[in-house]
């Protein structure tokens, strides 16, 4: 089934409304199940279940969550744009069976860690490498919060 493009408004760092596309598969009536790992909106994850209302423009805009996927979305940034550093994390990060997505060339990212991944090894890999780069919970799952504890 196709996918369609679902309007997230969300508040940037500097509190001003923006907005980020995710792609949604339909399975319901106005149910939709996020297919990529969302970039900047925060609360979100890849598999998880939203609420859509078509508006008169025609487009899909985010209403409500309705189901999590238990998925986690962490955003990391490198401090200085190094390829060769940051390809050789991004290798270790796969290392986990993380998947990623981010900009060719930039120092910005976002992970999607799956339901099944234990997060507190991969919360420590981040904390280890806190001179490089940081890193924000944009999305941790009930799941891997409990992990924590």
């Amino acid at each position: 089934m196709d996918v369609e493009k679902i309007i997230v408004p969300y508040y940037n760092v500097d509190n001003i409304l923006s907005k980020e596309i995710v792609f949604g598969r339909k399975i319901g009536l106005d149910k939709y199940v996020i297919e990529n790992i969302p970039l900047y909106a925060p609360n979100l994850a890849l598999g998880d279940i939203l609420l859509v209302e078509k508006l008169d423009d025609e487009q899909l805009y985010f209403e409500n969550l309705l189901e999590t996927s238990e998925n986690s979305t962490i955003r990391i940034v490198f401090f200085n744009y190094d390829p060769i550093i940051v390809q050789k994390i991004l290798k270790e990060i796969e290392g986990y069976s993380i998947n990623w997505v981010g900009f060719v060339g930039g120092s910005y990212y976002s992970l999607n860690i799956n339901k099944d991944l234990d997060y507190k090894k991969i919360k420590l890999f981040l904390e280890g490498n806190s001179k490089i780069m940081d890193y924000q919970e944009s999305c941790l799952s009930e799941k891997h919060r409990s992990e924590l504890l």
